[in-house]
């Protein structure tokens, strides 16, 4: 079905050229689905270039439609803004300069800035979108427009696209030069330019949008607007009226919350109202914005110190609630702890009769258990120096056999193919591969049998892994038959003229029944020593329980003690607290005598903290708009605004000193040197808790001395100072107070700061000062 005209408004952001920027074609689209583009626009922004303050109210998204369409345009796509103050001119363009993906140019704060850097930005924003084809809008403020050659010239960039004499001919040639080809071009498309200039020109009209926000109240305003027609005739204007009342409800919801969620006080209504009173006096909606942020900064310090203050005589009470039920106990432990202190003396009597016992089972234990080492120790002894003889024993024969192993290892494989390359072997060479064999267990002495031995692999390795100790008695016995019988065939020159491979073999058999020998000489006394070992093990463990029993033993009659100790040392704490509970008793009903009228008037504090903080909201609105709008105002001016608003919120009095300072703040402050007359100390609380920076007239210098005190570490700097800027940086950068003193004016170069223009730049955020 068709839809109202009024849910629906025209955009150029659904159709984007070759540039990448609007081409000017507009549709139309419901309300609901451009504000959620403008809403994807912001999120964009906010991650890209700053947070942007814009509360997007129904006046927000219509300046919005209304600026979408003057910049859409190819051509008269310049725009005139007048407005307030803090009514959002520079955000919304801001805004929608990111959505239509074009630059922003505005002349950078600088301190000394004239004709000359005024040609220079000029020249600079032509060049990039004349030559460089960069679509730009060229972003102007009142403070911008230090002189009125500087509008004379958007005058003439507006009806003309060009400003006479800014180029010299030197600075055309390379300028054009670029353009040439491209203007050659254009003539054989019907181009209308008859030089490369106007080519230039053309470019720049197409691609530059001049917008100006201006304030009408600025006093140049006027003078301005009638000597340069072309800011009228050339532009779409944009008139910005004051937010509605509804839009101020929904900004005022936005920020404050649940400050203005309290269905008792208007609060809302109440800020609105004061806000309108301040209108006669200039007020704009910068002064709203910053009312609202001074309130809520307001009342979430006194939230939290009204509530520490609560908090501390209720806790004050509790404290004399839990005395008097300490009484109460302390008498009923009283008669517990005598009980105690005759029930530990008791336990203490039996722990030390426990311990006597105990120690006479530990020195009966403690006697068996010297006996025992003093036998093992013997056994021990006598053991060694039966081992010792046995080894010495084995020792004999030892170094021959390991001779006769080394021997062996060193046979050659080829020697032993010779030997089993032999039909029948000589006789020493078969009567040592018969010993050989009958200590391996081979009962075959065949010569076949022999070469089977041989021909097998890692017969080498056998002979040498052989343990001596597998030989039994009847092996031993044959093999001694064969060497008494064979003797000539295991004596070394004759076995080794026969083969050399056979004498190592040799000398192994006769080591190896010589060693088998040895070992049946010693086998009972290794048995008997073996039973001997078993014999002190034993008595060793039984040695080394009873020493942990005796350990056991030893730490229970440490417990014990620790026990006796414990119990003893019990019942003179319970004796000593019993002796206290009984004074603490007395000071304690002493005490609740004395502070029963102490409760009652924190009982009525705590009341009349309770009381104001159901005011506090209406409190904080107050001395907001004492802190946002009576600044400038004398003392009778003062007056009168504080009982209108009082008499709006329905209170019968309001004192800010009181609101927002202390005796002791005020005492401190008049020892760092504010006069104690009230208009001073009323700006001291202004300075306190405003969110703007504070602009003091001071004739006296009194202020600034009170400022030296109250702000430390603050550096102080004439602004005629050449190294003004610097000491700027610096106070940004290392987040210190800066008093600048003889300022007869706000040079331009201070806005950015003064504005909290702040950008990102990575993780961090940066404001420009200066170039």
């Amino acid at each position: 079905g068709d839809v109202p005209v009024e849910h629906l408004c025209f955009t150029s952001l659904l159709v984007f050229g070759d540039e990448g920027v609007p081409k000017g074609v507009m549709k139309k689209v419901l309300k609901k689905d451009y504000m959620q583009m403008v809403q994807e626009g912001l999120v964009s922004y906010q991650r890209e270039v700053k947070e942007l303050p814009i509360e997007l109210v129904q006046e927000v998204l219509d300046q919005l439609a209304c600026i979408d369409r003057a910049l859409a345009g190819t051509m008269m796509n310049d725009m005139l803004i007048v407005g307030r103050s803090g009514g959002g001119r520079r955000s919304v363009v801001s805004l929608l300069a990111h959505m239509f993906r074009l630059q922003i140019f505005s002349p950078p704060p600088a301190r000394k800035y004239g004709d000359k850097e005024w040609k220079r930005d000029l020249k600079q924003v032509m060049q990039m979108t004349g030559v460089e084809k960069q679509p730009t809008i060229f972003f102007l403020e009142d403070h911008h427009l230090t002189s009125s050659s500087f509008l004379e010239s958007i005058n003439s960039l507006l009806s003309a696209g060009d400003v006479p004499g800014i180029w010299t001919n030197e600075e055309l040639e390379p300028l054009l030069a670029p353009l040439k080809e491209e203007w050659a071009a254009s003539q054989g498309r019907g181009g209308t330019a008859r030089t490369p200039f106007e080519y230039f020109v053309q470019q720049v009209r197409e691609r530059l949008r001049i917008v100006m926000s201006m304030d009408a109240k600025h006093p140049h305003f006027l003078p301005y607007c009638a000597a340069n027609p072309a800011l009228f005739s050339c532009t779409t204007v944009l008139w910005l009226d004051e937010w509605s009342q509804q839009s101020k409800n929904i900004i005022c919801q936005q920020m404050l919350g649940d400050i203005v969620a309290d269905k008792k006080h208007d609060i809302g209504g109440l800020l609105l109202h004061i806000h309108e009173s301040q209108h006669c006096m200039g007020a704009c909606p910068r002064h709203f914005i910053t009312l609202l942020q001074t309130c809520k900064a307001m009342y979430e310090s006194k939230i939290a110190s009204s509530s520490g203050q609560a908090t501390h005589l209720q806790k004050g009470l509790q404290k004399l609630h839990e005395v008097s039920q300490t009484v109460e106990k302390l008498k009923a432990d009283a008669h517990e702890k005598k009980k105690a202190v005759t029930e530990k003396s008791k336990l203490a009597e039996e722990a030390m009769q426990r311990i006597t016992v105990a120690m006479q089972k530990s020195a009966e234990r403690r006697q068996v258990v010297e006996q025992l080492e003093s036998k093992t120790k013997v056994e021990q002894e006598r053991n060694e120096a039966e081992k010792v003889e046995i080894e010495r024993e084995l020792a004999s024969t030892q170094p021959v056999l390991d001779e006769a192993k080394k021997a062996v290892g060193s046979i050659k494989p080829d020697h032993l193919n010779e030997i089993r390359a032999l039909k029948m072997p000589p006789d020493p060479i078969a009567d040592v591969l018969s010993g050989v064999l009958r200590l391996m267990g081979v009962h075959d002495n065949s010569w076949t049998s022999m070469k089977k031995f041989l021909a097998g692999s890692g017969a080498i390795q056998r002979i040498l892994n052989f343990d001596p100790r597998q030989i039994t008695d009847d092996i031993r016995k044959s093999v001694e038959q064969l060497l008494r019988d064979k003797a000539s065939s295991f004596d070394h020159a004759t076995i080794y003229r026969v083969s050399v491979a056979a004498a190592p073999l040799a000398k192994w058999v006769t080591a190896c029944v010589r060693y088998s020998a040895v070992l049946v000489k010693v086998g009972p006394m290794e048995k008997a020593l073996e039973e001997k070992r078993r014999s002190l093990e034993a008595a060793v463990q039984q040695v080394e329980s009873y020493k942990a029993e005796l350990v056991q033993i030893d730490q229970t009659v440490v417990a014990m003690k620790e026990e006796f100790q414990a119990r003893t040392g019990e019942a003179e704490v319970l004796k000593v607290e019993l002796d206290r509970a009984e004074t603490t008793l007395m000071k304690a009903d002493s005490l609740m005598s004395k502070m029963s009228g102490e409760r009652d008037r924190w009982q009525v504090q705590t009341r009349e903290i309770q009381r104001d903080a159901e005011l506090l909201s209406t409190y904080t609105s107050v001395a907001a708009a004492y802190c946002t709008y009576l600044g400038p105002h004398s003392e009778d001016y003062r007056t009168q605004a504080n009982e209108m608003w009082t008499q709006k919120c329905g209170l019968d009095s309001f004192d800010v000193l009181k609101a927002m300072s202390s005796e002791s703040e005020l005492l401190t402050w008049k020892a760092q040197g504010l006069s104690a007359d009230r208009l001073s100390q009323e700006n001291a609380v202004m300075i306190k808790y405003g969110n703007m920076v504070p602009f003091i007239v001071d004739p006296n210098s009194q202020a600034v001395e009170w400022l030296k005190q109250h702000a430390v570490n603050a550096d102080v700097v004439l602004a005629q100072d050449p190294k003004l800027v610097s000491q700027l940086e610096l106070a940004v950068r290392f987040g210190k107070t800066i008093i600048i003193q003889e300022v007869d004016g706000i040079d331009n170069f201070f806005f950015p700061l003064l504005r909290r223009d702040l950008m990102r730049q990575g993780p961090r955020q940066a404001v420009q000062i200066g170039e």
